[in-house]
């Protein structure tokens, strides 16, 4: 710190002055200089020494350091260097004793006094804790000797306390408990010392700003600084253009870098220990870490008091935690891939052995770079997989699993691993499962166990978006097993042709519907005889569930089976988890809404535990689609914004087609088209088979409408239309396009066309016997028909809606059936049906219709309602919460870590909100959300 004059240190200087000057007048003393590390001890005591020298005091200086620790008289010889009192110094490697260290202690002592007749001497000792023992000795004997002499001992340490020696650290007691010991400490710099200090090295003023953020980040210690200072000074930006985190960044990798190097200058005991601390995991336990480290237990209490003492590790709490990651990383790096291996190895021995927790060993396991040839380590890692597998961390169980696979094992083990390592990822990672299931179908040789990883294989091959390799797999097991009557043989095939019978349903869904199941994939005798039991039942009718509403069947009858199937227990049965799930979504289709949130509710807290991700996402994008058709859009919008990020996470085949179509959709809705077609967008260029191309090419259609490309947009909803037809699935309670395509003809003038469509969506809709689709056909066929015929169909629709609670579908009836009405000169219920429709719009949170609504109800001279809350009620939940804690002052990442979301979600949340309420920022937004 040469190049910044000393701060805040007058009245440190004054006291070390005043000190100087009784020497000078013929009184000894002592000064111990004590602060932390870092706070300009040494420089300190170089300008003080400098002074006096000009004043005329004899300067006899030393300094000690942690490599001349062992070095006996080491300290003395540096003070005597150059002087006449060299000669009684003894060699370097000579250890006298008794007398003959008395002696020399004597002759010292001589060498003082000697020095002394003629002017006042100062004797300096840097870094006193670093003393080596037989100068320590001869300081403390010197101490007790000098009354009368005109000599003062002055010396540093970050010693502030006469407590016990920690390693290769000592105190002087006759130097701290002399009497006339004059005890000068040195604080930190204050926020106005630091911008001095910083002033004299840049030169010129730096910012407020700067200056507070590097008397934050440094704790005003002068040593940081003057790093920080020969940063600011080097080849990037200067400090003008550096932000407060930029320079807490700085400071942090600073810091990190000098503790890392004062590290290695310790004791060997306190080096080691620090290593091995950064080797284990965060935490470990200090008896552990001595143990690996080759430690007793004192000795490694003494290490931990070191290293805390420097900022190394933290004070209190359980275990050994390091102050900050960054340097526990870099003390780690001094450890070699080879040492770290044979450490940790030695950490997970010594915790198993002391029966410790399966994942605490597992958890050493996992960071060895190599196998290591021992049976324990495969039954503790296999043992922590299923411990994990317990605490519904799937995860963490996969994890255990992988490296359990690295030891040398025998085939059946392997097979096992494998076999719950598939099961593990299976809904979170398909195509890893598909590898390891599929290497146990190529090596298996249990019938039992084939048949379990081809039905395990087959959901991970249809998850991957390959139904055709979904059902091969399981035709090709049952082959495997022929007609044999074994037991086992007979309850594989079983299992095998139930799940083959759901397999080539749910391929309908997602894969070509149009393609008939071969002879082998039709179920056989043996599963129409086996169908008599309970948990055959509920698969059957599961089954049933789904075909009815794929084809367009009744409604009722859809409702029936799966009702009856969740009742004959669908859920509990093992691997029925899909199934499960599509028969939810029929009975969302059949408007058995209050049913299908149960379902998916306990879909959703089964796999939220089991840690079944896509699972979870899927059964989020159902109870979004119930919130929705309840007209409860805010509530629909919030849970399918998470599940899109969610899908996007996962692998696309896994329900992403169909999340992106439903939040389209409910973005539409809201009136907010850009983040539709943003969304939209991501999903371009796939289409692919099944139930979700047909899905996309809706909200593809429903897109171009909304920015008047009429053209398109029907191109787009036609083409949704001959893939339904193609697939053999007409059921418009399931997926239904020509309501927008009819409402393009009208607009075209092509009334013919229009008419024909609605005619086959009433026609289907009857057949599948639901309220709300009748309603949707009515007014479809109303807006085709037009004049006093469409009114009569609008009311009619109106009637049905209400019946099936469909409010957001009523509320777009009311509006047409209203401008109707109008139009036929009967203002007094067009009225009545647009304050509806506006009320409904406002209850649905859809802000599009409230706007659609209020725009023709102007048209007919009267004024709609104000309503107070219009503003909020037009945010999601999750917009509201965001907007909360945003107005409240909370940053992006502190709203992310709070509601635990991605901080993209919450950019997203506070752009939406602003365009809502009409703010342009968080000051804005504050004043929107204050309490009236």
């Amino acid at each position: 710190m040469s190049s910044v004059k000393l701060v805040e240190r007058v009245d440190q200087l004054a006291e070390l002055e005043f000190m100087a000057s009784r020497a000078r007048g013929g009184v000894s003393g002592v000064v111990l200089i004590e602060g932390a590390v870092g706070s300009g001890k040494t420089a300190l005591l170089a300008t003080w020494a400098a002074r006096e020298r000009g004043r005329g005091m004899k300067i006899v200086e030393g300094w000690c350091s942690a490599a001349e620790s062992d070095l006996p008289f080491g300290a003395v010889r540096q003070l005597f260097d150059g002087t006449p009192g060299a000669v009684h110094v003894p060699a370097p490697r000579s250890q006298p004793s008794g007398s003959a260290l008395f002696e020399i202690f004597d002759a010292l002592h001589q060498a003082v006094r000697a020095l002394c007749t003629e002017q006042a001497v100062l004797l300096t000792v840097d870094d006193l804790h670093w003393c080596d023992a037989q100068s320590a000795q001869w300081l403390g004997y010197l101490v007790r000797r000098l009354s009368g002499l005109p000599v003062l001992l002055a010396a540093t340490s970050p010693m502030t306390t006469p407590a016990t020696p920690t390693l290769g650290r000592r105190v002087v007691p006759e130097i701290v408990d002399h009497p006339r010991c004059r005890r000068v400490g040195l604080p930190a710099l204050t926020a106005e010392g630091v911008g001095q200090f910083l002033q004299q090295g840049l030169g010129h003023t730096p910012q407020p700003a700067v200056t507070q953020a590097c008397w934050s980040a440094t704790g005003g210690n002068p040593q940081l600084l003057q790093e920080v200072l020969t940063a600011l000074r080097g080849p990037r930006p200067g400090v003008r253009s550096r932000s407060a985190d930029d320079i807490t960044d700085l400071v942090r990798r600073l810091r990190v870098r000098t503790i890392h190097a004062r590290v290695q200058r310790e004791a060997t005991e306190v080096a080691t220990l620090a290593r091995i601390a950064a080797v284990l995991a965060e935490g470990a336990d200090l008896q552990l870490t001595a143990v690996v480290a080759g430690l007793d237990e004192r000795t490694a209490v003494l290490a931990v008091q070191v290293l805390r003492d420097m900022g190394v590790l933290r004070r209190g709490g359980p275990g050994v935690v390091f102050a900050d990651p960054r340097l526990r990383e870099a003390l780690g790096s001094d450890i070699t891939a080879e040492e770290r291996t044979v450490l940790l190895a030695r950490a997970a021995r010594i915790s198993h052995d002391a029966g410790a927790g399966n994942e605490q060993v597992a958890q050493y396991l996992l960071q060895t770079a190599e196998p290591i040839a021992q049976e324990w380590v495969t039954h503790a890692l296999h043992a922590a997989a299923h411990d994990a597998l317990r605490r519904r961390a799937p995860e963490d169980a996969a994890a255990y699993l992988r490296r359990a696979l690295r030891q040398p094992l025998s085939g059946p083990i392997r097979e096992q691993l494998l076999m719950e390592l598939g099961s593990a990822l299976l809904y979170r990672n398909p195509a890893a499962a598909c590898r390891h299931l599929s290497e146990v179908m190529a090596t298996a040789d249990g019938l039992g166990r084939r048949a379990q990883a081809a039905i395990r294989l087959s959901t991970a091959h249809r998850l991957s978006g390959r139904p055709d390799a979904a059902i091969s797999v399981l035709v090709n097991a049952a082959a495997a097993l022929g007609s044999s009557d074994e037991d086992i043989a007979v309850q594989a095939r079983h299992e095998i042709e139930l799940h083959l019978n759901v397999q080539r349903t749910l391929a309908r869904v997602i894969g070509p519907w149009g393609r008939e199941p071969t002879t082998a994939e039709r179920p056989t005798a043996d599963r129409a005889a086996a169908a008599r039991t309970r948990s055959d039942a509920a698969w059957r009718l599961g089954v049933q569930a789904l075909e009815t509403m794929l084809t367009g069947g009744s409604a009722a009858q859809t409702r029936e089976a799966a009702t009856e199937a969740f009742r004959s227990g669908l859920q509990t049965h093992e691997g029925s988890a899909e199934l499960s799930l599509f028969v939810a979504f029929s009975l969302i289709c059949t408007d058995g809404l209050d049913e299908a949130e149960r379902a998916l509710g306990e879909i959703w807290t089964g796999s939220k535990r089991s840690g079944a991700r896509i699972l979870q996402a899927a059964a989020g994008l159902g109870r979004s689609m119930v919130h929705r058709r309840r007209g409860e859009l805010r509530e629909a919008l919030g849970l399918g914004e998470s599940v899109v990020d969610e899908l996007f996470a996962l692998p696309p085949s896994c329900f992403r087609g169909s999340a992106v179509a439903h939040m389209v959709t409910l973005l539409l809705d809201d009136g907010r088209l850009e983040e539709a077609h943003a969304l939209g967008c991501r999903m371009n260029g796939s289409h692919g088979d099944g139930w979700e191309s047909a899905m996309l090419s809706l909200v593809r259609g429903r897109l171009r409408a909304a920015t008047d490309d009429v053209d398109g947009a029907l191109a787009q909803f036609l083409d949704c239309g001959r893939r339904l037809h193609s697939y053999g699935s007409e059921n418009p309670g399931l997926l239904s396009w020509r309501p927008d395509a009819v409402i393009l003809h009208t607009r075209l003038g092509e009334r013919e066309r229009a008419r024909r469509l609605a005619e086959e969506e009433m026609r289907l809709a009857e057949r599948w016997g639901t309220p709300r689709v009748i309603g949707r056909a009515l007014w479809t066929e109303g807006i085709a028909r037009g004049g006093d015929e469409g009114r009569r169909l609008l009311a009619a629709a109106v009637t049905h809606q209400e019946q099936a609670g469909a409010r957001l579908e009523l509320t777009r009836t009311l509006i047409d059936y209203g401008v109707a009405e109008s139009r036929a000169g009967q203002l007094r219920h067009a009225r009545m049906n647009l304050r509806r429709a506006v009320d409904l719009a406002r209850l649905c949170g859809a802000s599009k219709l409230v706007e659609q609504a209020s725009t023709e109800l102007s048209k007919t001279g009267a004024r709609p309602r104000r309503s107070g809350s219009d503003r909020l009620s037009s945010l999601t939940p999750g917009e509201l919460r965001v907007a909360r804690l945003a107005a409240a002052g909370a940053r992006n990442r502190e709203i992310a870590a709070e509601l635990h979301v991605t901080a993209r979600a919450v950019e997203r949340h506070l752009t939406s909100v602003y365009r809502k309420l009409g703010v342009n920022g968080r000051s804005a937004l504050a004043e929107v959300l204050k309490p009236r």
